[in-house]
């Protein structure tokens, strides 16, 4: 099964080389001010939930045949339906995510 480089590259991106110096520059800068666990729990919440599920759920709406065949392997055009419905699950949780670094 091939993956798709730019799938595989956002991924990690998202779930871990961002929140990872996005946390290493939190720290050199508010050094003492906050705990460690809730500087690392505001990146990753905002870049491995709020950032990915928003960017994931806009893909799977406008383009849910790339989520029903690479993902699911789903071949029948009658899954979209369901794939489009998760898009815009994906796209509420992630726009929490998104929110949540403005509000803690």
């Amino acid at each position: 099964m091939k993956i798709d480089n730019t799938f595989l590259y956002s991924t990690i991106a998202l779930m871990l080389i961002l929140p990872l110096f996005c946390i290493i520059i939190d720290l050199n800068l508010f050094q003492g001010n906050s705990v460690f666990i809730s500087i690392v729990g505001k990146w990753f919440v905002f870049w491995a939930v709020g950032v990915r599920l928003l960017t994931a759920g806009l893909r799977q709406v406008i383009n849910p045949s790339f989520t029903a065949q690479t993902i699911f392997h789903f071949k029948e055009k009658e899954s979209h339906v369901i794939i489009r419905e998760l898009g815009f699950a994906n796209i509420c949780n992630g726009i929490a995510g998104v929110l949540s670094l403005f509000i803690t």
